[in-house]
């Protein structure tokens, strides 16, 4: 095998290297990104690749419930005595499991509602 031959090989192994790591980098890039759907297609490419995703997906939610958590606490604390707010526990957790972050903070206002009601609420939902 010639020099040449080793030097082709080398930086073929080396660039193929460097794209794993930048395909690691762009699953997570397109996660912050909120490209939910096109980081989940990537990373169905190679397992790397899914644990970046999924990862990522757990910083995103953690995220979120740090965000939120003295509003979840105090929910979390009533839903025994209010359907409404265990269930608005149970859309908020549904939404996260589904990374649907928009939905998730929808279901946190509706939260605040029957947490904080105004009076001028005749029903919440």
């Amino acid at each position: 095998m010639s020099l040449g031959d080793l030097l082709h090989d080398w930086l073929r192994s080396g660039i193929q290297e460097e794209a794993e790591l930048a395909g690691d980098v762009v699953v997570r890039s397109y996660v912050r990104q909120g490209q939910i759907e096109a980081a989940r297609r990537m990373s169905e490419r190679k397992s790397e690749w899914a644990q970046a995703f999924a990862a990522e997906l757990e910083v995103l939610r953690a995220s979120f419930r740090q965000k939120h958590a003295e509003l979840l606490m105090e929910a979390g604390t009533a839903r025994e005595a209010d359907r409404d707010i265990s269930e608005c526990l149970v859309e908020v957790e549904n939404a996260l499991a589904n990374v649907r972050l928009g939905e998730a903070g929808e279901w946190i206002e509706t939260l605040v509602d029957c947490l904080r009601p105004t009076g001028n609420d005749a029903t919440r939902f």
